[in-house]
């Protein structure tokens, strides 16, 4: 029988103890990356910076107790990059600010310092392909809504995002189901299930003969082994990258 050398054997268990210590961690973080895919060539709105950060930190033993911890004081960084305090327990930081993108592939360390460094990681992973999405040269009826699939294609959540330009060029949001808040966040990313279809609203589509850009996030979750210093239990670190289509209303 083969045995494991004695001079391994401190070290297996120190490593384990350290990953059980991130259990009783009252340092958490509910974060989340996203990017967003080259448009087609049909699709002339940004809806967005092409690499976001945000975190909510907190000093917390369980979710509940989440939002009522938040910690504003603490230094937040992802990839090096140093993320502004929103207020709040907010942490925010964009490519329009800082040197930040997003390659799918490439893995992303999210550092808190609060007592100490605490970091989580997750590899970026592709744009989810919109299956289902309408063909933008045949409009749909203001208001109405329709689906797109992401069946099979490995994503625990998403976000969707439409938008539309102004006489000005300025995007306005028609559609946002983005968190905003801590409990906002913790209540999203409770899924668990693999994503197959996702219904898109017929109020993101508001008003006839408008052109629309729907973005739609695959969104995958950072695993507990990744998790060092923060209590993986409550926290989470999610990311995706936004695919985009153009839509158009019927007048």
């Amino acid at each position: 029988m083969a045995r494991l050398p004695l001079l391994l054997l401190p070290l297996m268990l120190l490593t384990a103890c350290e990953a059980v210590d991130d259990y009783f961690s009252v340092m958490a973080t509910q974060a989340m990356f996203l990017g967003v895919e080259e448009p087609p060539a049909e699709v002339d709105v940004e809806l967005g910076a092409a690499a976001t950060a945000t975190a909510f930190v907190a000093e917390a033993r369980s979710l509940d107790s989440f939002s009522a911890n938040l910690v504003n004081d603490a230094q937040v960084s992802i990839d090096g990059v140093l993320m502004e305090a929103a207020g709040g327990g907010t942490y925010e930081v964009d490519s329009s600010v800082a040197e930040i993108d997003y390659s799918v592939g490439d893995t992303y360390i999210l550092t808190i310092v609060e007592g100490g460094a605490n970091t989580v990681w997750i590899q970026a992973p592709p744009a989810p392909n919109l299956v289902g999405a309408p063909d933008p040269q045949t409009p749909i009826a203001a208001g109405s809504g329709f689906t797109v699939d992401l069946t099979g294609q490995g994503f625990e959540n998403y976000i969707i995002l439409v938008g539309t330009a102004d006489a000005g060029g300025d995007v306005e949001l028609t559609y946002d189901s983005r968190p905003q808040s801590a409990d906002d966040y913790i209540d999203w990313i409770r899924a668990r299930d693999e994503v197959g279809q996702v219904p898109i609203p017929g109020e993101a589509f508001p008003d006839p003969a408008t052109p629309y850009v729907l973005g739609v996030a695959g969104i995958v979750r950072a695993p507990d082994s990744s998790f060092d210093g923060l209590n993986p239990l409550v926290s989470n670190f999610a990311s995706g990258s936004v695919a985009t289509a153009a839509v158009t209303t019927a007048p």
